[in-house]
């Protein structure tokens, strides 16, 4: 019974199907949340109503590998949006989140002035065990027709994607050194390596001072425990 069910779910969740295989699964009703910190200070996150936020208070850092937090299950969210306050220095933010039940989704928050505005985004789950997933996110405010390319060929791997929206395709994995940017703005060029087949990696263009900045990141899952 319990192969079947660890079964069902890589069907299911392919996103998680390589974390999930020996880990407890979550009771069914659930959804998976990550955070995104585009603004350029720590981000905290707590939940605005007890009991609507399952990973608690939660701090995200302004370094590459500190602005994305892992993808968290949230119990029960059909019909019960997770609430979440937010704050990064002195500006104030509040979210609602409805989330589907077995979805998967990432939360952008950016700055406008004193304000903390979101972006909700439902991520792809496709999976491909012979490629590399990467999907790519415009998490900026206004940086238009943004896009990755290699570096320093200039061959397009993602382009015209608008603020708060994302894309995904599967590449073979291979290493190449690559560019986000939007408009004629550019950040500098840093490696897209470690690729794996069957590994799924997010791309971030952030722009948290005004210059895109962009950096990769692998998608993980914190483990569910009763």
């Amino acid at each position: 019974m319990m192969r079947r069910a660890l079964l069902l779910a890589m069907l299911t969740a392919p996103a998680l199907a390589q974390q999930v295989l020996y880990q407890p699964l979550p009771p069914a009703g659930s959804a998976y949340l990550r955070i995104a910190n585009g603004t350029g200070e720590p981000l905290r996150v707590g939940a605005l109503n007890p009991g609507t936020l399952t990973t608690g208070m939660l701090t995200l850092g302004t370094g590459t590998a500190q602005r994305i937090s892992p993808y968290a299950v949230q119990l029960e969210v059909a019909g019960r949006p997770v609430a979440l306050a937010l704050s990064a220095g002195a500006a104030r933010g509040e979210a609602s989140l409805p989330l589907q039940p077995g979805s998967f989704n990432t939360l952008v928050v950016l700055a406008t002035g004193a304000a903390l505005r979101v972006v909700p985004l439902v991520d792809e789950t496709q999976f491909n065990q012979t490629r590399a997933r990467l999907t790519f996110y415009n998490a900026t405010a206004n940086c238009a027709g943004g896009g990755l390319a290699l570096d320093p060929a200039g061959q397009a791997v993602f382009a015209d994607v608008a603020p708060g929206a994302a894309r995904m395709r599967s590449v073979n994995p291979v290493s190449a050194q690559v560019r986000v940017g939007c408009d004629a703005a550019r950040s500098p060029a840093f490696a897209l390596g470690g690729l794996e087949a069957g590994g799924q990696y997010s791309i971030w263009l952030m722009a948290p001072a005004g210059q895109p900045i962009g950096f990769v990141t692998r998608d993980t899952t914190a483990p569910w425990t009763r």
